[in-house]
């Protein structure tokens, strides 16, 4: 029986994955531990054969399987045919081809022919987690080890969903980061996971330079008025994840000026920054100052003012004048 404690910290080691995808092969190593099994994998089907996302199995027998025998998975090949969330036993499904090749040469080779298979997503080209263990006197699939790996599936398929978002992301923020570095007027800065600046461009120095609400201070982003400088420091722990539901979300925080000009706008949006040894999360911050960029939209408004379409209408209106 496996303690509710050990089966909290396998979770919590997914949940670490779909953050940062380093942690992934971690996250499998916990899960061979906890199923008493000889290793786990997540393996996604690519549209031709299939690409290991992660796998705690011996060296040799994931570099046999990466070579050669992927392409030739009838067990994989059956469970992504299968419906979603269902957990099916090693030994049934090995014995739909007992003759076959990946069978005889792959699983029977590296006493990998038992344990538990499930798909996780109902995408054209599925992911499937498994556990992989040999075979012993008694099938793998009993009651304990199966309603263990039902009680996990859940959580495997939202840290899948959560690095899927992630993911894409990244991409659109990459794209939003060169097009928001070639335009002057915006600033822009990227903040690591203790608030410090690892990066200005020009638009952001020039803010900084002119001390009108906003500045640095031991190299990082202090607001002088301080209900804006907590709301801005909230914001930057949320884009890292640091919050209760810990996936990373957005936020636009006001910036007053000192100046009485009107107020900094700050888009505080999640951000993964790769470094060559890692992937880091960190925050991108757009920094936007609207004496030189054209008037608000009305969705803006609403979000940082808690306008009605009516009244943020009126307020453009008021601002054209």
């Amino acid at each position: 029986m496996v303690a509710v404690d050990e089966f909290s910290q396998l979770v919590a080691s997914i949940y670490d994955a779909a953050l940062r995808p380093e942690d992934w092969l971690a996250a499998m190593v916990k899960a061979a531990e906890v199923f008493d099994a000889d290793g786990a994998a997540v393996i996604t089907a690519d549209g031709i054969s299939r690409r290991r996302r992660c796998a705690s199995i011996a060296d040799e027998a994931i570099s046999d399987y990466d070579r050669y025998y992927r392409h030739i998975d009838y067990v994989l090949e059956a469970v992504e045919a299968g419906p979603v969330g269902l957990v099916r036993g090693g030994q049934p499904l090995a014995a739909l081809q007992p003759r076959a090749e990946f069978h005889q040469d792959w699983m029977r080779r590296h006493r990998l022919d038992d344990g538990l298979f499930v798909r996780l997503t109902d995408d054209p080209q599925p992911a499937c987690f498994l556990i992989a263990t040999h075979k012993r006197s008694e099938p793998y699939d009993d009651t304990e080890h199966v309603e263990l790996a039902c009680a996990l599936v859940p959580h495997l398929q939202r840290a899948l969903r959560i690095d899927r978002d992630m993911h894409e992301a990244e991409h659109n923020l990459r794209d939003i980061s060169n097009a928001v570095n070639d335009m002057t007027r915006v600033g822009m800065a990227v903040v690591d996971a203790a608030h410090t600046v690892r990066y200005l461009n020009t638009a952001a120095e020039k803010i900084i330079r002119e001390q009108d609400g906003l500045c640095l201070r031991g190299n990082t982003f202090t607001i002088a008025h301080p209900p804006a400088d907590v709301s801005l420091h909230r914001g930057i722990d949320a884009a890292l994840g640091r919050t209760r539901s810990a996936i990373p979300s957005g936020t636009s925080v006001l910036c007053p000026r000192p100046s009485t000009l009107r107020p900094y706008v700050v888009h505080v949006l999640p951000f993964r920054r790769a470094t060559a040894e890692r992937t880091e999360s960190c925050a991108l911050l757009l920094i936007i100052d609207p004496e030189q960029r054209p008037e608000p939209t009305t969705d803006l408004l609403r979000r940082l003012y808690g306008m009605t379409n009516a009244e943020a209408a009126v307020a453009i209106r008021l601002l054209d004048d």
